[in-house]
């Protein structure tokens, strides 16, 4: 089962799919909250646009420029 993951003062709660800063939940959108998962659930690991694309944008054809507007 996914676990939290904690870095400053936001906790990303990964089976619930929602960041909380302290315990208030932060607005993000989702594209960049599934972004936010995706990387936390992998520490350490390089991850590529293409595996990014893949999995936040489910194959749909989209510009890849969409992952740095995503992560800003």
């Amino acid at each position: 089962m996914a676990e939290d993951v904690v870095f400053g003062p936001f906790r990303l709660d990964l089976a619930a799919g929602r960041l909380l800063r302290g315990e208030r939940e932060v607005d993000i959108r989702p594209r960049p909250l599934a972004l936010l998962c995706h990387l936390a659930a992998r520490p350490g690991v390089l991850v590529s646009r293409a595996e990014l694309l893949a999995s936040v944008w489910g194959g749909v054809h989209v510009d890849p420029g969409v992952v740095k507007v995503a992560m800003h």
